[in-house]
């Protein structure tokens, strides 16, 4: 899901390197791009429309100085639109969690649960190029991870058919076998 989406983002700007200046057309051009990418990433359509109008608005409303491209402009606006996107999500999450869990259990507390959140958002932001939120976080459920093996998302789509074999099935049978 967000594996490829620093990839995508990257050549979405690419539209923007060699112009002097940002205009209507090209950041139509790049944002189109960018909202592709975020659809490619499972983000839900109305979150990457609004989020590209945010960016649109934003871009438009810069002039670029003499030391920047227009790209690296783009790609400060973009990058902090994301990380506000994330700061948004982080606290809706974070609301959720409190109501769901009103009276810590052992093991098991909104505290953590906050903790957790904001390791799994630091954990995004790390694997799409930007700055953590909160450096230096550790999980506070190490069994959590392995058990939903978070390290190993992947879209179903992008598996291979093997890996949904039996491992008999991959075994050789001897025809006096069958």
């Amino acid at each position: 899901m967000f594996n490829n989406l620093s990839d995508k983002l990257d050549k979405a700007f690419h539209v923007l390197k060699g112009h002097g200046s940002i205009t209507e057309v090209n950041v139509a051009e790049t944002l189109k791009e960018v909202r592709r990418a975020l659809l490619d990433a499972d983000v839900n359509f109305k979150i990457a429309k609004e989020f590209t109008n945010r960016v649109k608005e934003k871009a438009l409303g810069q002039d670029v100085l003499t030391t920047l491209q227009p790209s690296q402009l783009m790609v400060k606006i973009v990058k902090d639109e994301l990380t506000e996107l994330m700061k948004e999500a982080v606290e809706l999450e974070k609301e959720f969690i409190r109501d769901c869990l009103p009276v810590n259990s052992v093991g098991l507390s909104s505290d953590e649960f906050c903790t957790y959140i904001d390791f799994i958002a630091d954990r995004r932001l790390n694997g799409i190029g930007l700055d953590v939120l909160h450096p230096g976080l550790e999980n506070p459920f190490p069994w959590l991870a392995e058990t939903m093996d978070v390290k190993k998302e992947q879209n179903f789509f992008e598996g291979r058919v093997t890996e949904y074999q039996k491992s008999s099935a991959l075994s050789e049978v001897a025809d006096d076998e069958l």
